[in-house]
């Protein structure tokens, strides 16, 4: 989830979801979502038997966090931003909550979400890397 959350602030820094105050807040949102899925996360590791209304609270960040990031998707789609098939995978990042939906009943549901969200945060993470990547190597030729 960390590195989610790294990935969510490059698209952010780099403007990866177009210029305007929306697109810019949008990002943030989704990790403070993902910051409240983190407190769930801790409380479940050191209490995982005492659930009060307050864990609930902090458990929302996970659906909430991926809805958002359905939004991201489609702000990173209309932005323009990445290029050919990298500009699909912030969508496919926020696609985690309706695909874990639909095979959830599953024999093998858990494992396949779980695979799911661990290949499309990577990917995430690795596009955004080699973007910036040659970003950085772009601005580096012109200013030599």
């Amino acid at each position: 989830m960390t590195g989610w959350m790294a990935s969510l602030v490059i698209l952010q820094r780099h403007k990866l979801t177009g210029n305007n105050r929306y697109s810019r807040n949008i990002t943030w949102l989704v990790v403070y979502t993902l910051i409240l899925a983190n407190i769930s996360n801790l409380w479940q590791l050191m209490a995982p038997t005492y659930k009060p209304f307050i864990f609930w609270m902090f458990d929302i960040g996970w659906p909430l966090g991926n809805i958002l990031m359905l939004i991201v998707g489609v702000a990173v789609l209309r932005a323009n931003r990445l290029r050919g098939w990298k500009r699909w995978v912030p969508l496919v990042v926020g696609l985690w909550l309706p695909f874990s939906f639909a095979v959830q009943d599953t024999p093998l549901g858990l494992h396949l979400s779980s695979i799911y969200s661990l290949v499309g945060c990577s990917l995430l993470a690795l596009v955004l890397y080699r973007e910036t990547t040659l970003q950085k190597d772009t601005d580096n030729c012109i200013s030599a």
